[in-house]
């Protein structure tokens, strides 16, 4: 499982999005964040709510992704990655 924040990294950018799951017996809600950390690495976050009293579950930050290159251009990283996520219903928190 991976941290959200290392040592000498910042988090550049975060998306969220927050889904209601009315047809689902077990989880009333699904939620998924991503975050891109100042060293080009993708991070995912899934977290459920479940409708019994077992209540929240979150499954915690694990690296999707990566930019590629020695040295990559995280602005162009930053700018492909929130098109995308933007497209998929993500907002940028």
């Amino acid at each position: 499982m991976a941290k959200l924040t290392t040592k000498g990294t910042t988090i550049l950018a975060r998306w969220r999005k927050d889904e209601k799951t009315p047809d689902d017996e077990l989880v009333s809600e699904r939620t998924r964040e991503y975050a891109v950390r100042s060293n080009g690495v993708l991070l995912r976050r899934d977290a459920v709510r479940f409708r019994s009293d077992t209540g929240y579950h979150d499954y915690g930050w694990k690296v999707y992704g990566r930019a590629a290159g020695n040295k990559p251009d995280l602005d162009d990283y930053l700018r492909r990655t929130g098109e995308k996520l933007e497209a998929r219903g993500f907002a940028r928190v």
